[in-house]
């Protein structure tokens, strides 16, 4: 106890293994993970909280163009949180945080084609670090209305070796309002709207309704629809390689590596999502039973394409497909 509020904080830690699902007796990727905060609330007044987390791992990581061992793979991020009340009925909720993100990769196979060795790719190593900053605002308006509202603003930049960058930072900014309307006892309405822009893909629009109905206490019956959207990430849209350990009959190598993988026209992916659900209490609310179905559809999603024709016999590099 402290004064009229509460202080407290906690700590803890972990350690998560992955290995290929194409081969199982591969070496496997250990993550480790720290995290420990400091936090002081005073009833419904005063939410304060400072975070620290760290993740490390070791070991292989197994990704489109062979296998990859860190010799540095480290994360640290700062996070500071507050929620306190405007009125009786508004709540303001905030979240600054920093992140950084330091890597180093080796790769531990090179570039083959028909059995003829292309090239090496080279060790790679990036720093990324990360700004943002978000705010939600909760006002119970009336009984039966509640509104919700937020944005956030994030900025990342990256410094590399041995990686070409068109662009070496990203900036992103959203807005959104959703409100959960009752006009009916039995009936329950959820809309929302986000609105998405960043410097790489184009504007974000993700819609969500729900509608939720008890014709009786015990039985309730959802439907709902919304629309959400992936961005491609920095190695989707941005890496690619320096070359300088390759074969020398076959030179274009340098040039599509520093063109390939990543892929500066990608859109974001989307996903329609479709569901509809019933719960069910019986015995006194000792059993419950539920039925959900959902549909999703997806548009524009990325995957990774190789594809090396021959010409003449030998690989034709420079009308190959190495990209995301």
């Amino acid at each position: 106890a402290l004064g009229d509020g509460l202080l407290s904080f906690s700590g803890g830690g972990g350690v998560d293994g992955k290995r290929a699902q194409s081969n199982l007796d591969e070496e496997q990727f250990d993550i480790y993970r720290a995290h420990a905060y400091l936090r002081y609330q005073k009833a419904k007044d005063l939410d304060l909280s400072l975070h620290y987390g760290a993740v490390g791992g070791i070991g292989l990581i197994f990704v489109h163009m062979g296998d990859l061992r860190p010799t540095v793979s480290r994360e640290h991020s700062v996070m500071a949180k507050a929620e306190f009340g405007l009125s009786e009925n508004t709540r303001l909720r905030t979240q600054f945080y920093y992140i950084s993100n330091e890597t180093e990769l080796v790769f531990r196979s090179g570039l083959w084609a028909y059995d003829l060795w292309i090239a090496n790719p080279p060790t790679v190593s990036w720093h990324t670090q990360a700004l943002d900053f978000q705010f939600q605002v909760n006002s119970q308006l009336l009984e039966n209305l509640l509104l919700i509202g937020g944005g956030y603003v994030h900025y990342t930049f990256l410094t590399q070796e041995n990686v070409v960058l068109k662009d070496d930072d990203e900036l992103r900014g959203a807005g959104f309002i959703q409100a959960q309307y009752s006009p009916l006892e039995v009936l329950q309405l959820t809309g929302g709207v986000r609105l998405d822009l960043n410097t790489d893909t184009q504007l974000a629009v993700s819609p969500r309704a729900v509608a939720v109905v008890r014709p009786w206490p015990e039985q309730a019956f959802r439907v709902s629809y919304g629309l959400a959207f992936r961005k491609p990430s920095f190695y989707e849209s941005r890496v690619h390689l320096e070359i300088s350990d390759f074969n020398t009959a076959m030179p274009e190598i340098v040039q599509k590596m520093a063109e390939g993988l990543g892929n500066e026209d990608l859109d974001n992916e989307q996903v329609h999502s479709f569901e509809v659900g019933w719960l069910g209490r019986f015995v006194d609310e000792r059993l419950r039973v539920s039925v959900d179905l959902f549909y999703n559809i997806y548009l524009n999603s990325t995957v990774f394409v190789v594809d090396i024709p021959l010409r003449m016999g030998a690989p034709d590099i420079l009308n190959s497909t190495l990209q995301f």
